[in-house]
């Protein structure tokens, strides 16, 4: 089994003969020129990106879904929803440092780490 380390953690130490030959790594700080994508979806799918963490705007956003809907109960449900997910992925956190609601849920989804990101890309946009 493995183990959870925290920010800041020594993991290991090294005794270089010539510390003049490392190479430092700089962080990226240019442009990526990455082209928007086409990619159409349903006002509905859009509310749920949001909440899932994408970045869009959540005014124009909500109101076109609401527009799109034909009935009160379409409304209704789209509203109901939202709120249960956006509730879902927030009680997690409620009261909770973030490090530790981390650490529980790499635990809980150690095969299905991408289950983590989703969750903390939602919870850090919301």
């Amino acid at each position: 089994a493995g183990s959870v380390i925290n920010a800041g953690d020594l993991l290991a130490s090294l005794a270089l003969k010539d510390p003049s030959k490392v190479k430092k790594i700089l962080p990226f700080e240019g442009d990526f020129d990455i082209e928007k994508s086409d990619y159409e979806f349903g006002e509905k799918d859009a509310v749920f990106n949001i909440l899932k963490g994408y970045t869009a705007d959540p005014d124009a956003t909500i109101a076109a879904a609401f527009q799109g809907t034909t009935d009160i109960e379409s409304a209704s449900n789209l509203a109901v929803e939202a709120i249960e997910e956006f509730v879902r992925v927030e009680a997690m956190f409620d009261g909770k440092l973030k490090d530790d609601v981390v650490r529980q849920m790499t635990k809980d989804n150690a095969d299905t780490l991408d289950t983590v990101i989703a969750v903390n890309l939602a919870h850090q946009k919301l």
